[in-house]
C-alpha cells in the first residue's frame, strides 16, 4: 500500500488522497451461493483533477484475497449509489517502470513550505514556447541557477549552489502541480520533453 500511495501521490492528475475513506455496502454471494449485503473498506479514495472520485486496493500479485466477483460487485455499487469507480492495482502494476520511478520523483519534490522559492523561474518556464526538453528550457531561462553566499558577504559573493538543477526541480514541481506535461514514457531526465497541459 505504501508503494501505491506514492504512486497516486505523484500522479499530476489526482489533487487529494483517503486512505480507508469509507465502508462501501454491495451485494455479493456468501457460503451457500446466496446473494447478502456485504461491507468493504477500500484501501485509497482520491479525487482527481477533473472531479472525478475512484476507489482503490493494492494487492500482492499472490495475494488470495483477491476475487473478481467482488471488484466487479463493489464497481457496480459505486458506480450506481455514488457515479465512482472502483479499481484493484496489482503490486507488478504499481511497481511498473518507468512511472514508479517517475512518480516518486514528482512525489519528492512537490512543493514544501520552508523551500527555497522557485516561483520566478517556474513563471519563466511557462511563458516559453513549448514543447522543449528540459535542457532546452535550462539555455532559454535567463534565471537558472540557484546562488548561494553567507548574510554576511556582499551579494557579488554569490555562487552558483553545486549539484542543484533549478529549471529541472522546477519542471517536476509544475508537472506534480498539473501546469505542464513531462514525457513519462522515459525516466526523467534534463532531456524529458515539458510540453504545455491542456
Amino acid at each position: 500500500m505504501a508503494h501505491g500511495l506514492a504512486l497516486m501521490d505523484g500522479d499530476p492528475d489526482i489533487v487529494a488522497l483517503s486512505p480507508y475513506p469509507i465502508t462501501i455496502r454491495y451485494l455479493g454471494r456468501n457460503a451457500s451461493n446466496g446473494v447478502q449485503w456485504k461491507d468493504h473498506v477500500p484501501d485509497l479514495a482520491v479525487l482527481r483533477r477533473n472531479g472525478d472520485v475512484a476507489f482503490m486496493d493494492f494487492f500482492h500479485d499472490l495475494d488470495t484475497r483477491r476475487d473478481d466477483d467482488r471488484t466487479h460487485a463493489i464497481q457496480i455499487s459505486l458506480k450506481e449509489d455514488c457515479s465512482a469507480s472502483y479499481e484493484v492495482m496489482m503490486a507488478t502494476q504499481i511497481l511498473k517502470q518507468p512511472r514508479f520511478f517517475n512518480r516518486n520523483l514528482l512525489h519528492a519534490n512537490r512543493p514544501r513550505s520552508g523551500e527555497v522559492d522557485l516561483t520566478m523561474v517556474e513563471r519563466s518556464i511557462l511563458e516559453q514556447p513549448f514543447p522543449m526538453t528540459i535542457d532546452e528550457l535550462t539555455d532559454a531561462l535567463p534565471r537558472n541557477v540557484l546562488v548561494e553566499r553567507w548574510e554576511d558577504e556582499a551579494r557579488s559573493a554569490a555562487k552558483p549552489t553545486a549539484g542543484v538543477k533549478v529549471v529541472f526541480s522546477a519542471c517536476l514541481r509544475l508537472c506534480y502541480l498539473g501546469k505542464v506535461d513531462l514525457d513519462m514514457s522515459k525516466p526523467l531526465s534534463t532531456s524529458s520533453i515539458v510540453s504545455r497541459r491542456v
